[in-house]
């Protein structure tokens, strides 16, 4: 401020010139002063002012500016906390306590095991999720919906073994740590997945499905086939096979899909084992029919050693022990293995090691008469070593 100060007192000093240098009346009174004779002054008194006035709004902004609140630093977000899938835990034994449903993962190359108590086609809800590679680890649920159901299978396309349920569960993709939700099934609201195997010809999974209705049994609806390739599903022909005997399998010699069960729908053909292939459109029959009782079969897989697809059927109708049966170029063998699971969860392709992986309770010899009322007990993998079923040290 000292240089308006400065220019305000010469502007005034100059003005009181200008003022004195005016000539006098004779008399003694001023003479009549221009119009402009005071506009210097008046001017400098204005420019005073605005100074003045400037020199407060400096002086009450510096004020102000002082006191001042600055606002407040809104503090950054805390991150949203990450859910992570808990680690597997692993488990050299015991294994599940029950299998509702296997499918081995070619992609992770695992065995996985749904852990239900019977969460089977027709059976409970899964609880957890169980692997196995030479040693079996627990992964907890998985996230997996409690009232999830269905058929486990693998699905190469989408990177691992899949769990295809009905209009109400959908599909699910286990990606090796957890289950991802894929999409919806297109099948009626009154059907179900009753059997499941991988097309490697055609890449695609081929997918039997029943009615769930009960009812008049004499007519019960034909099993409809549909394939699903990961995006897209599509409806083969319906099946000529009963879909709560049926099972399926990869067969490389045969190029094709096997199913095998029991006739559709015949009581009096039970005990008539027939097989067919699958064409992409439409079920060939293949080989002769079989005189065993397909009910009684827990699953279906090929096994390399064998040349052929492994069916192991369980007591049936007062049969004593267990039968391990044998389809190879459509023929049906009889197999009376030395050791056999007493109990059974169910049969699985290892697509890895090119053999049948059984899973089921420990072993015991022939001789022993299987019980019916045995306890559930930890659950083991057992694969035919060419005279029976013996427990899986490692993995392929």
């Amino acid at each position: 401020m000292n240089a308006l100060d400065r220019a305000l007192r010469d502007r005034l000093s100059l003005a009181a010139e200008e003022i004195a240098a005016r000539p006098r009346r004779a008399a003694g009174g001023l003479d009549a002063a221009p119009r402009r004779t005071l506009r210097p002054l008046l001017a400098a008194a204005a420019l005073a002012g605005v100074i003045a006035g400037a020199g407060t709004a400096v002086g009450l902004h510096h004020r102000l500016g002082a006191q001042r609140v600055t606002p407040a630093v809104t503090p950054p977000a805390m991150p949203s906390p990450v859910i992570a899938t808990p680690p597997p835990t692993s488990v050299a034994k015991p294994g599940p306590d029950s299998v509702g449903a296997a499918a081995w993962d070619s992609t992770h190359a695992d065995l996985v095991v749904l852990n239900a108590g019977g969460a089977d086609k027709l059976g409970s809800a899964p609880s957890a999720t169980w692997t196995w590679n030479g040693s079996w680890q627990l992964h907890g649920a998985g996230g997996l919906p409690d009232a999830q159901q269905g058929i486990l299978a693998d699905m190469p396309p989408l990177h691992g073994a899949v769990l295809v349920g009905d209009r109400t569960g959908g599909s699910w993709r286990w990606d090796g740590a957890a289950w991802r939700q894929v999409g919806p099934v297109p099948f009626p609201v009154d059907y179900g997945p009753d059997a499941a195997s991988y097309d490697v010809q055609r890449h695609q999974l081929v997918v039997l499905v029943g009615t769930r209705l009960s009812g008049d049994l004499s007519s019960p609806p034909a099993p409809q086939t549909w394939t699903w390739d990961g995006r897209t599903w599509r409806r083969g022909a319906d099946a000529p096979l009963t879909a709560e005997t049926a099972h399926m399998a990869w067969d490389p010699e045969a190029r094709s899909v096997v199913m095998a069960g029991d006739p559709f729908y015949s009581v009096t053909s039970v005990g008539h084992a027939q097989a067919w292939t699958w064409t992409g459109a439409a079920w060939r029959r293949y080989g002769s029919t079989a005189s065993f009782d397909f009910p009684s079969v827990r699953g279906m897989a090929w096994d390399a050693s064998l040349h052929g697809l492994v069916a192991y059927a369980e007591p049936w109708y007062g049969n004593a022990n267990p039968a391990t049966i044998v389809l190879a170029g459509g023929r049906w063998q009889m197999l009376t293995p030395t050791t056999f699971p007493e109990q059974v969860g169910t049969l699985v392709e290892d697509t890895t090691g090119n053999r049948a992986l059984l899973v089921g309770t420990a072993p015991i010899a022939l001789p022993q008469t299987p019980s019916a009322y045995a306890t559930a007990g930890p659950e083991t993998v057992l694969i035919w070593d060419g005279r029976g079923w013996a427990e899986a040290t490692a993995a392929p």
